[in-house]
This record gives C-alpha cells, structure tokens and sequence, in this order.
C-alpha cells in the first residue's frame, strides 16, 4: 500500500483529502502542525509528502526545499499544492516533483501522486 502524507494547517481540508485519498486504497497520515510534522516524516515513513505552501505564516514552499536539500530524504515525491497559481509556478525551484491546484480533483491527485512516485522511483 502506498503511503500518502499530507502537511496542510487546514485540518477540514485535511481530513477530506484523507478520505479521498483512502477511497483510492492509500494509507494516509495527516499533520497540521510544524512542530509534528518531521516527528510523523520519519515515524510513518511515506512513499510521498504533499505540502501546503501557504502554512499559518510559514512558506510550505521553504520545507520542501529543505526537505530536497537533506539526504535522509531527497528521494521522497513531494508535491506542493495550493490555490494560488502563481505561487506554484516555479515549483521546480523548490525541488518539488509536482503541484496540486486548491481545489483539487481526486482523480487528478491521484494520477499526480502516481506520476510523481514513479518519476522518483525511475
């Protein structure tokens, strides 16, 4: 089974992905909080990480680049998502594989999240 985190300070949105995503048999684990968020990375070691840029003041955009930058995870998918357009853009800057536009399409997820595994994989 593939295991999905998600990082997103929205806990509705949170729990709506985690049931999309479960719907599609991914193991999901969610966390809405920075203080939690590398603790549940290396507890529940996922096959790919999708992060919100736009975290209660913080720049998701900056953990996915400091997320790319450290060895004991630079091989993980990361996917940036976002309802801002403009700020997923330059997505590659941040060593992000993929984005994901707010609001999401679960089929289009889906197939990004598999896109993204297997480019990392490849």
């Amino acid at each position: 089974m593939i295991k999905i985190l998600i990082f997103d300070d929205n806990t509705d949105l949170l729990e709506c992905m985690q049931l999309c995503l479960e719907s599609y048999d991914y193991l999901v684990q969610t966390t809405a909080r920075m203080s939690d968020f590398y603790s549940e990375l290396d507890r529940f070691s996922p096959d790919a990480v999708i992060i919100d840029v736009n975290l209660s003041g913080e720049d998701g955009r900056l953990h996915c680049k400091k997320l790319r930058k450290d060895k004991k995870y630079d091989h993980l998918p990361l996917i940036l998502f976002s309802s801002d357009t403009n700020k997923l853009k330059d997505y590659e800057q941040y060593g992000a594989d993929a984005t994901l536009n707010k609001p999401f399409d679960i089929n289009e997820m889906s197939d990004i999240l598999t896109s993204a595994i297997n480019k990392r994989k490849a």
